[in-house]
């Protein structure tokens, strides 16, 4: 299934259902993004299930 919009707006409705949901988060790329992302922080605030944040890992150097 493809659905377009935005990210939190197709999230919330998609998984209005849903027991759980899991979803990634990309590093922190401004002070505003250092605990949740936008997406991460509309989905927390509108589902009534549990939610897994799962953080990016940081860059392995070489």
């Amino acid at each position: 299934m493809l659905r377009e919009g935005p990210a939190a707006r197709v999230l919330v409705d998609e998984a209005s259902t849903a027991s759980q949901l899991v979803i990634g988060r990309h590093l922190a790329r401004s002070a505003a993004d250092t605990l949740l992302g936008a997406t991460a922080h509309t989905l927390l605030l509108e589902l009534p299930c549990p939610i897994v944040v799962v953080p990016e890992s940081p860059p392995v150097p070489a």
